[in-house]
């Protein structure tokens, strides 16, 4: 979850990207509450927990990148 910055139980919100792990078989789900984030922004988000991963970021096509 992208743009939350306390602690949450659950979360309804729209999947703007997947970050699909090249040598891991757990991709993650990015959900925002709306907000947009660029790529480079989601990569300097996740970093701390995938920076042990080679990955890439998968988006619907015609969406922000």
């Amino acid at each position: 979850m992208l743009g939350v910055e306390k602690p949450i139980e659950t979360f309804d919100g729209p999947v703007i990207a997947i970050i699909q792990r090249l040598n891991d078989n757990e991709d993650k789900l990015v959900v925002t509450d709306g907000k947009q984030f660029s790529d480079d922004e989601i990569h300097e988000m996740t970093y701390f927990q995938e920076q042990w991963f080679k990955s890439k970021i998968i988006r619907e096509p015609g969406t922000k990148e």
